[in-house]
């Protein structure tokens, strides 16, 4: 009889298991490879991109933007911009395809590096992905913003720490004196955080870092990235927003639930 159980319950397990990757797996074919937004979205009264001060926003979203079908845009109620390395119209268009979403966070925070928002969510352009289950316009129109850093991906899911792969850490120590070391200090032997670059900020953690440190930022991304600064980044952006190097989200300040989304 326990046997039986076992095999049922293990059946089971098994379909929600298919079926979950099945509905992910669509909703990513269908949302992603759409280079081209659809002017409607562009067109957006809550579309900020010919904005030159954000300084009297409570909250603006920063959406990088590749190939994404950026359709969701239309359900959330805060303003955004939309950095693009594909579409010039209406978007803070990047014209360098390099740096992952790194170059399109930098571009943003040096543009408006003195009139930020109060706060600026950090967003990709996807829909959902493996790191970030719930629906990105569900997080956004749900968010409850208490903390002056909070990182907005799924807990667990291949947390940034000090195992991360071998070839990034070495990647941060050969960069390290050049970009980081009089803004950061020593290299530490430790950083954690959720896994894979997407928060919100507040504008006095992003100005702790003077405008030319994120200039340098991007100089180097233009000049001598190999295509591994974007990802070394994903570990560091918390310590250069003042978290400490290593995030504890045991503590109920850090834990994702603050966020009331779910």
């Amino acid at each position: 009889m326990i046997v039986k159980l076992f095999s049922i319950f293990t059946f089971i397990l098994i379909c929600v298991i298919f079926f979950y990757s099945l509905f992910h797996t669509t909703v990513k074919i269908l949302y992603k490879s759409h280079t081209i937004i659809n002017p409607k979205i562009l067109n957006l009264k809550n579309n900020f991109y010919d904005r030159n001060d954000l300084s009297k926003e409570k909250l603006v979203v920063l959406v990088s933007h590749y190939n994404e079908n950026l359709f969701w845009l239309e359900k959330i109620k805060y303003p955004f911009i939309i950095s693009s390395k594909v579409e010039k119209n209406k978007t803070l268009y990047v014209s360098i395809n390099k740096g992952n979403e790194a170059m399109a966070y930098l571009d943003y925070i040096v543009k408006f590096y003195d009139v930020l928002p109060e706060y600026t969510l950090f967003s990709h352009g996807h829909y959902v992905d493996w790191h970030q289950r719930t629906p990105i316009d569900k997080i956004i129109n749900k968010i409850k913003i208490n903390s002056p850093y909070t990182n907005i991906n799924d807990l667990g899911v291949d947390d940034r720490c000090d195992k991360f792969e071998i070839n990034h850490f070495n990647e941060l120590k050969l960069v390290w004196d050049e970009l980081f070391l009089d803004t950061l200090g020593p290299i530490q032997p430790r950083y954690y955080d959720k896994c894979c670059a997407q928060f919100i900020v507040h504008k006095d953690r992003i100005r702790l870092r003077s405008k030319e440190f994120y200039q340098r930022l991007i100089n180097y991304i233009i000049n001598k990235d190999n295509g591994k600064i974007g990802y070394v980044l994903e570990y560091l952006w918390h310590n250069i927003f003042g978290e400490s190097p290593v995030m504890d989200y045991k503590k109920k300040n850090f834990s994702l639930g603050t966020l009331n989304i779910y």
